[in-house]
């Protein structure tokens, strides 16, 4: 009877996979109990301490596997990091990110290999990136200046948001070209999001359940942070795509003006050689 019970539980997962270890579970919440009062990671270390470096934790209705060990980590990171390059996608992810279509949740196959290799060719080589040591120097040696004027005046300074500042002014004049009017908008956005997708949400602990889905407000809130967002770098595209059209056309007309005088040129200097062959033969007085 009890090897009965060790094959059924080792059968449980419908592919004859032995599972890691973990804690004991409740109904309909799984793990979740033992997360309460202290930090997501602190109860992870702790839980860890007694069921090892792999620990399998359900989290609502979500199956989580806990790697805690370097070596363990290096057999998902590196040997295994195939098998495990593709994110899950939640249902707040899913609406973060419009399905995954951005390279960070892109499920790894042919499309994601074609967004990183566009990635590396135009922004990531070390030409481009040297290229851009200016921008850098610049948008940092702003912060300093900010930081300096602040500590003249002896005012408390947030480095959370001068570094997310620098780095968002820097990548956009890298990317575009030039810092966004929205910035403030597009941060706040930015930092909702990142609550949000780090947060336990009750839609993305029951999945499958469609009353919690309808209940909370999670997936609704994260769907307007994204049409938020990608208004305003829609907009940049739009404002970028026009002055590079603009130049295009003005460089277009100077090629134009300066190809229609260099004919004239060559039509009055070849005048000017059939007159003076021509003087040249003509008789003298």
């Amino acid at each position: 009877m009890l090897g009965k019970r060790c094959r059924g539980s080792a059968m449980a997962n419908g592919h004859g996979l032995r599972l890691p270890p973990g804690p004991w579970q409740l109904p309909i919440i799984g793990s979740l109990h033992h997360m309460i009062g202290k930090l997501p990671h602190h109860a992870m270390r702790d839980l860890a301490r007694r069921h090892g470096p792999l620990m399998l934790l359900r989290l609502g209705e979500v199956p989580t596997l806990v790697v805690s060990s370097r070596e363990a980590a290096r057999e998902v990171m590196r040997t295994h990091d195939a098998v495990f390059a593709t994110r899950p996608m939640s249902p707040t992810m899913r609406a973060l990110t419009d399905g995954g279509r951005g390279i960070i949740m892109a499920p790894y196959g042919a499309r994601w290999r074609q967004l990183r290799r566009i990635t590396i060719t135009k922004l990531l080589s070390a030409r481009r990136v040297n290229s851009f040591r200016a921008v850098r120097e610049e948008e940092a040696a702003a912060m300093l200046r900010v930081c300096a004027a602040a500590a003249a005046e002896s005012r408390a300074v947030n480095m959370r948001e001068r570094l997310s500042e620098l780095i968002t002014d820097t990548t956009m004049r890298a990317a575009m070209g030039d810092r966004i009017k929205d910035r403030e908008v597009l941060l706040r956005a930015l930092d909702e999001a990142i609550v949000l997708a780090a947060g336990f949400n009750p839609a993305d602990l029951w999945p499958s359940s469609r009353i919690v889905s309808w209940l909370s407000s999670t997936v609704r809130r994260s769907e307007e942070i994204r049409q938020t967002s990608f208004g305003i770098l829609d907009e940049i595209i739009k404002e970028t795509r026009t002055t590079w059209r603009g130049w295009s056309v003005a460089t277009a007309a100077r090629s134009k003006t300066s190809s229609t005088c260099c004919s004239r040129y060559r039509r009055m200097v070849s005048c000017r050689s059939h007159s003076t062959r021509t003087s040249s033969k003509s008789p003298s007085l």
